[in-house]
């Protein structure tokens, strides 16, 4: 069926979200705070930017999908 691909990937990245916040649910606010990487990201500065960058996907996508993949 032609719609099967979609439901398969949102499926997915359903499960891959719920497993993401279950295990961030799981670490100490402190954890969550303290600076991890190079640049001085914390886990919640990390899951921050993600964030943003998945609503502008979601705008893209929206761009997309109205035949105004040009404007992007």
């Amino acid at each position: 069926m032609p719609g099967d691909w979609r439901n398969h990937a949102l499926g997915r990245m359903r499960r891959s979200r719920a497993a993401s916040l279950r295990f961030l649910a799981r670490l100490p606010e402190r954890a969550l705070l303290q600076p991890r990487t190079q640049g001085k990201w914390s886990v919640k500065d990390t899951c921050a930017h993600i964030g943003a960058w998945e609503e502008e996907a979601v705008r893209r996508l929206a761009l997309i999908q109205r035949g105004r993949a040009a404007r992007i």
